[in-house]
């Protein structure tokens, strides 16, 4: 075969591989996928979060409930305690509930009394030492705030964590001889 043949021949077959469109649409899904599917993910764990939120959101308030009728004073419920009743809500969806739940009970004698009470340190992380867990007496005023570390999966801005939060507030009612002395969560 003379030089000038296979130049031809290599010729005809880049021109034939050139007109062959048989493999574009995997290349394409193989371009299109990664950022279709780790789009899908994100939202997917936007979602999750979401919805993480809105359970302890539901937990709190409900478990709130305990301290404002004077269950959890007459049963003399810790704060562990507590944390795993409003932990209860959550099943699954919040994992290490009880190890990543932070709680701030705090009584007041009126609602304009009411502030942050320095549980935040200057980069704005919760400052743990400066939370604490106090029902009250029978008509004060009562803030209950939760705190929850959620872990992303993928980490995908940078962010592999964050804080969701939830708080009640409310007066307690006139609980002296309250019955009832629940020590499960109100959530089921």
């Amino acid at each position: 075969m003379s030089r000038l043949e296979k130049i031809r021949n290599l010729h005809q077959r880049l021109r034939r591989f050139r007109s062959d469109e048989s493999g574009t649409a995997a290349i394409e899904f193989a371009f299109v996928a990664i950022p279709f599917f780790l789009f899908v993910f994100l939202i997917f764990e936007t979602a999750m979060a979401f919805w993480a939120g809105q359970v302890l959101e539901s937990g709190t308030e409900l478990n709130g409930r305990l301290i404002r009728t004077g269950q959890v004073a007459s049963g003399n419920i810790t704060e562990t305690k507590f944390r795993e009743m409003i932990c209860g809500c959550a099943g699954v969806l919040l994992p290490k509930c009880t190890a990543r739940l932070q709680l701030d009970v705090r009584t007041y004698a009126n609602f304009n009394d009411i502030t942050d009470q320095n549980i935040r340190n200057p980069d704005g992380t919760l400052n743990n030492n400066n939370l604490t867990f106090s029902t009250g007496n029978p008509n004060d005023i009562v803030v209950v705030r939760a705190f929850y570390t959620w872990n992303f999966f993928t980490g995908f801005a940078s962010a592999t964590s964050t804080e969701l939060s939830s708080a009640t507030v409310f007066v307690n009612e006139p609980f002296q001889g309250a019955t009832g002395n629940r020590t499960t969560s109100a959530c089921g």
